[in-house]
């Protein structure tokens, strides 16, 4: 049983006077013949006083209510948020590797067009290679037929002299 103890100021005796509010009874402590105006003022405020108890319960609860409601919709948007963060992280990696993807192929075909040009100037090179190669086996031999043309000729005209003689 709840009881409240209600001190008020002095009446109109000079009095002041302390009462003991419980739910079904005033009782005065300590003094005696109170008005009936002063007992009808104390059951109305007593009245006022459980009035308010009851909706600060009531306001208690739905602050309960709230809380809960709160926390839960706390949960909620983390869930949600760890979601979309792992959403997001999942959808940059493929875009990731899709652009990987593209770049290798990109790049690989050009890499791919690359070495072939340079298999072929390679080829032209060596090609190159082989003909100066064959030019200079042509001027020795040239150099050799001349060289050996001298010898002959000086060889020939000696024989004519010789013969001519």
């Amino acid at each position: 049983m709840n009881k409240t103890t209600l001190t008020t100021a002095p009446a109109g005796n000079g009095h002041k006077g302390k009462y003991i509010l419980d739910h079904n009874s005033i009782k005065v402590a300590g003094q005696n013949g109170h008005s009936g105006n002063e007992l009808t003022k104390l059951r109305r405020t007593l009245a006022e006083i459980q009035r308010i108890q009851i909706e600060m319960k009531r306001e208690l609860q739905l602050v309960k209510r709230i809380r809960v409601e709160a926390e839960r919709c706390q949960q909620d948007i983390e869930a949600r948020a760890r979601s979309q963060a792992q959403m997001f992280l999942l959808q940059t990696r493929l875009v990731t590797k899709r652009e990987i993807a593209e770049l290798k192929g990109t790049y690989g075909e050009q890499i791919q067009r690359m070495l072939a040009d340079i298999r072929m100037i390679r080829i032209t090179a060596q090609e190159e290679l082989d003909t100066q190669r064959k030019f200079t086996d042509v001027t020795r031999i040239r150099a050799l037929s001349f060289s050996y043309q001298e010898d002959t000729g000086q060889l020939l005209e000696s024989k004519e002299e010789t013969v001519n003689v």
